[in-house]
């Protein structure tokens, strides 16, 4: 799951720089949830909707810096 996670967050970088691929690899991750999603959501555009709304994320992404416990005790 980890590999998983920073293959995503690979993916994103280079997406928010312009990669192209980068962003049709990120949304064809998630058609599994864009399709679920859609249905429940019950009109004929969720689809699309949440496909661009994956896209507008990618480049509001910001990852969090996971500081390990003994580094942050140590800035204190």
């Amino acid at each position: 799951m980890e590999r998983k996670k920073a293959r995503l967050r690979e993916l994103i970088t280079k997406a928010k720089k312009g990669d192209h691929d980068a962003v049709l690899q990120i949304v064809h991750q998630f058609i599994p949830a864009v399709k679920k999603h859609g249905r429940r959501m019950g009109y004929e555009e969720a689809y699309a909707d949440l496909i661009i709304w994956i896209v507008n994320a990618i480049q509001q992404y910001e990852p969090i810096n996971n500081y390990d416990k003994n580094e942050f005790n140590n800035c204190s």
